[in-house]
């Protein structure tokens, strides 16, 4: 069994031994390609778009959870509905897929997203893990999505395999003050509006939460990009000279941390390939 995903424009495997029979495939495109924000009017050219990537990859449906910050998971088959691309009916941060080429999708800016692939079953969970999403008021979300996924019976955790997706950083997500945050291991944001800030490394977070349900390391793959600095320029921006126009810079992925209120949107897609 592998899993294979596709970054920076090339597929890159990660194997797991045995026979590759079924994979996952995943994607996400940012600058480069479009802003996939739904909002001001945009969500039927946003859908367009996506669904010509996708079906050019081969994939024949979509389906996008609406993200709420929610522990809901709900199960997708490529029969419901009329659209290309259909939404979960309920407020969602979760879907699982169980067939081939119908591919889980999310807009995110900078929230982590996590699939869940259980190879046996030929099952894929695509969740949308965000800060609100772990974190709620001054306490711990509790359930978060990952216990409905994890504990409640969605998947078996023996012989299921993990990938925290690209995200913000700790470099980059600084947190206002928070006191569960106070009691967990934090660094200082370096870079970008909120340097100075007390960071979370919320893949590290998200990582030890699926170890806790039984899930050893060597099962999850944590992707280290972070997307809200990937290809920005330091601050401050470097002198130039006079009649010399500056170098342009053009970050590669959207964020929210960098450009509210003004902020775009991203595209992540995961699927099954036999």
């Amino acid at each position: 069994m592998s899993i294979e995903y596709y970054s920076k424009g090339s597929f890159t495997k990660a194997s797991h031994g045995g026979a590759p029979v079924l994979k996952v495939k995943s994607l996400l495109l940012g600058t480069g390609t479009k802003n996939f924000d739904l909002k001001n009017g945009n969500a039927q050219s946003v859908q367009r778009q996506v669904e010509h990537i996708l079906k050019s990859g081969g994939i024949r449906r979509a389906v996008m959870p609406r993200c709420d910050f929610t522990a809901n998971l709900e199960r997708f088959r490529s029969e419901t509905g009329a659209n290309w691309m259909e939404k979960t009916i309920n407020p969602a941060d979760g879907v699982i897929v169980c067939e081939p080429h119908v591919s889980i999708v999310f807009f995110p800016a900078d929230c982590p997203i996590v699939t869940i692939f259980d190879p046996q079953e030929g099952k894929l969970a695509g969740l949308h893990i965000g800060y609100r999403s772990l974190f709620n008021g001054k306490e711990v979300r509790n359930p978060c999505i990952l216990d409905t996924t994890l504990e409640r019976g969605a998947f078996n955790v023996e012989g299921v395999q993990v990938c925290i997706h690209p995200c913000i950083k700790s470099c980059c997500f600084g947190v206002d003050h928070h006191p569960k945050i106070d009691s967990l291991p934090h660094t200082i944001a370096t870079k970008g509006p909120r340097k100075g800030q007390r960071s979370l490394d919320l893949q590290g977070y998200i990582k030890e939460r699926i170890i806790s349900f039984g899930i050893p390391e060597a099962r999850i793959q944590t992707e280290a990009m972070c997307t809200a600095c990937a290809d920005r320029p330091e601050d401050p921006a470097p002198e130039v000279e006079e009649g010399v126009e500056p170098r342009r810079y053009f970050p590669r992925y959207h964020s929210h941390c960098y450009d509210a209120p003004n902020d775009g949107r991203n595209l992540f897609a995961a699927w099954i390939e036999e």
